[in-house]
């Protein structure tokens, strides 16, 4: 998938198209690979072993690094008619969100995010951080003291050599090219709206 981007980027620095084309073609593309290689045929030799199936259920969100992250939000807000949205993650109870966090904006079930680089580059087009996907199985999402994506979806990616971070709300990696991931419940929503 990286080759994608690669060419997407030079595309746009030789003019080829323009920053709302390169974004929406990356927006695209992005979604679009990762339904393609959640989708890819796998011989005899490379299927994972029996077991419970990863199923991928929607793109969740895909995350962007960017240098202001309200602008670019706001960006998107007025151009699909939807609210910006402050912060990232899931919202606590009498805590205001973080306008330090990022934004985002929700289209249909799916966000948009932004977060702001640590060192603003002038000119700088926007730089996927990571792509997310909701899956089955999230056992016990609604249960509190279960801060984890569950016994049956670790165990499935271990038996599939994918190696990751300890789960929380949610599990990193990076699939074969290197691409940052994360996989998260189909509950895991911003209810802002």
């Amino acid at each position: 998938m990286e080759h994608i981007f690669e060419k997407l980027l030079k595309d746009f620095e030789q003019g080829k198209m323009s920053r709302r084309q390169y974004i929406q073609s990356f927006v695209m593309a992005a979604v679009g690979g990762a339904a393609v290689v959640g989708a890819a045929p796998q011989s005899a030799a490379q299927a994972p072993a029996a077991g419970p199936d990863i199923r991928g259920l929607m793109i969740h969100h895909v995350s962007f690094a960017v240098n202001d992250s309200k602008k670019v939000g706001a960006f998107w807000a007025d151009m699909f008619g939807v609210p910006l949205l402050v912060g990232e993650g899931m919202p606590q109870p009498g805590v205001p969100p973080d306008p330090t966090a990022g934004h985002k904006v929700r289209i249909g079930n799916s966000y948009l995010t932004f977060r702001n680089r640590r060192t603003p580059v002038p000119n700088a087009i926007p730089e996927p951080r990571h792509v997310a996907i909701a899956v089955e199985p999230w056992d016990d999402q609604h249960d509190p003291t279960n801060k984890g994506a569950g016994p049956r979806l670790v165990a499935a990616l271990k038996r599939r050599g994918i190696s990751f971070a300890k789960p929380t709300d949610h599990i990193d990696f990076k699939d074969p090219e290197g691409y940052n991931v994360q996989m998260k419940g189909n509950d895991y929503h911003y209810p802002y709206y």
